[in-house]
């Protein structure tokens, strides 16, 4: 058994969010030289139950053991969702980032182009289109127009008054996760929970249940143009004259 393939393997599921509880397992079939190995394990995230199966395989050539991907899995009710991950010397898509794709929600990569230039880009699972290995995966670099940042100041999020709040609202909806923050409608703050909406450049906004709710009793109402204020300054200004002169030939 070459060890220093093992100790690699190892230290890839461990990074890619697997932990060590398949170490054992992997360890023991290697020393049989199996030439494909088949591991499942199940976690919970957010209450739902999430099956994995990874999938090695041996060099034909020597004794080395390549693990080359993985399916991840999961039940909606009447639909169940598997989708199958590469895995590479880049761009792998972490066991965590995987279930929140999975659930239907993006997830923001840095990930690099064959001749190694690095570049930011949104996945989402197009569950309409199926493939060979699950469903079509979309990807929105930023070229596209969607700016995380600024979508979320269009709304009266509490959390954004917050420095280290922000910072870890913008990490945690980045990574896929499912997130809550409080909105101020009508004097009160609101837990609304939000997700990016890549296709139409905003948010998607549900209640604790999970029901939808309208994003235009929400928005922050848009500033009105300078021009505008402007117009209205001068308007204005021309109402407070005329006033005084009134005054003053009502005094004489």
């Amino acid at each position: 058994m070459n060890e220093n393939n093992l100790k690699f393997l190892k230290d890839n599921l461990e990074k890619l969010g697997f932990g060590t509880q398949l170490n054992d397992p992997l360890e023991k079939l290697i020393i049989t030289q199996q030439p494909d190995i088949v591991l499942k394990c199940e976690a919970e995230r957010l209450g739902e139950k999430v099956d994995y199966e990874l999938h090695f395989r041996k060099s034909s050539s020597s004794d080395m053991y390549f693990f080359n991907r993985y399916t991840a899995g999961i039940d909606k009710g009447e639909e169940s969702r598997v989708q199958s991950f590469n895995i590479s010397g880049v761009n792998n898509v972490h066991a965590g980032e995987a279930f929140n794709l999975i659930a239907g929600r993006p997830v923001q990569k840095e990930l690099y182009t064959q001749d190694g230039e690095r570049y930011e880009a949104w996945l989402k699972l197009d569950f309409s289109s199926q493939e060979k290995y699950g469903f079509k995966m979309e990807s929105f670099s930023n070229k596209y127009g969607f700016d995380l940042e600024k979508t979320l100041e269009k709304f009266p999020i509490k959390e954004l008054d917050h420095p280290e709040y922000k910072a870890q609202l913008l990490s945690e909806l980045k990574a896929g996760d499912l997130v809550t923050v409080h909105m101020q409608k009508e004097g009160q703050d609101i837990p609304v929970r939000i997700e990016p909406n890549l296709r139409w450049r905003t948010l998607v906004l549900r209640d604790t249940d999970g029901k939808s709710l309208k994003r235009e009793s929400f928005e922050k109402k848009p500033e009105r143009a300078l021009e505008d204020k402007l117009s209205d300054a001068i308007k204005k200004g021309k109402h407070q004259e005329n006033k005084v002169s009134q005054n003053r030939g009502m005094s004489i």
